[in-house]
């Protein structure tokens, strides 16, 4: 599995073709219409779940159907550039 940000979105890709296996628009989410054609920052967890973040978003995806596991509107703080860095334990 591929994952890809772009323009407001995440898209799982097959490693194998690049076939699109899900996408999310994450502007079409609750609360996060701002997401609109913004980068989207990708950083991987394990084999199951990545990070995402754009526009003062953050989220938590299962990379087996590109779901949202979670979501944390960071809006409040400032800026709408979101940089992320995954410590893994």
């Amino acid at each position: 599995m591929i994952v890809v940000g772009h323009a407001g979105h995440i898209f799982g890709l097959e490693a194998g073709t690049g076939r699109a296996c899900w996408s999310v628009d994450l502007s079409s989410l609750d609360h996060c219409s701002d997401c609109a054609g913004e980068p989207v920052e990708i950083q991987p967890m394990n084999d199951a779940t990545a990070y995402a973040a754009c526009a003062g978003h953050v989220f938590r995806i299962s990379l087996k159907d590109g779901s949202i596991r979670w979501h944390s509107n960071l809006r409040q703080r400032g800026s709408s550039e979101t940089s992320m860095a995954v410590i893994k334990k």
